[in-house]
């Protein structure tokens, strides 16, 4: 099946270092908090610019990074949000995942199981592998990535809420880059298009 030039186009955004900025950085949690005592703390990888919320895997793991308050971090495309809702691929069954496109470059997948539904509105996962490594725009690599998606099955309509890009296979390995959106911008889905497949699988049309 041919790649759809507007769903690469779409997650084209995702695919950058995601350098992130904050006015004051800590060296622990509890800093942090002392700080902004009514927001939330998220840690901040220094070196690739990637978030992550507490209770993620790397919250507070990576070898170069900071406690940061969520308000003070601006991210390229828009603001932070500290409650990253992207749950870690690789702790996901096989069987959860069903495979929705596949050419010489990429394997992608529709999770089983939505994230959320309430009326039209559907929020599911979407897994891209790839065959060989990419890159972001800092040179870090990454063999996959998982995009948040939002659907409108009524209007046919879809948008990006966040993407993580790992290291590895299957969202194995370190996060290479993350990206959470406050308001994405909502897109029409094409007919004949590997977004119109995610639509179908996300809204149960044939």
């Amino acid at each position: 099946m041919r790649p759809n030039k507007r769903l690469i186009a779409m997650l084209a955004s995702c695919l950058i270092a995601f350098p992130a900025t904050a006015a004051e950085q800590f060296d622990s949690e509890q800093a942090a908090q002392q700080h902004c005592p009514s927001d939330t703390v998220i840690w901040m990888n220094l070196r690739s610019g990637s978030v992550h919320a507490k209770g993620q895997r790397w919250y507070g793991k990576t070898h170069v990074g900071a406690y940061v308050c969520r308000k003070e971090v601006v991210i390229k495309g828009g603001r932070v949000v500290a409650d990253a809702p992207l749950e870690k691929t690789a702790d996901k069954p096989a069987e959860q995942w069903r495979k929705v496109v596949e050419d010489d470059s990429r394997i992608v997948y529709a999770a089983s199981m939505p994230v959320a539904k309430e009326g039209n509105m559907v929020t599911i996962l979407s897994l891209t592998d790839l065959r060989k490594a990419s890159a972001l725009s800092d040179g870090t690599a990454f063999l996959s990535w998982e995009t948040q998606y939002r659907f409108d099955c009524k209007k046919r309509l879809s948008r990006i809420e966040a993407a993580s890009m790992y290291a590895g296979n299957m969202g194995a390995g370190e996060v290479a880059g993350s990206v959470v959106y406050d308001e994405p911008e909502w897109k029409s889905v094409p007919k004949g298009s590997n977004g119109e497949l995610l639509w179908k699988a996300a809204c149960g049309r044939k």
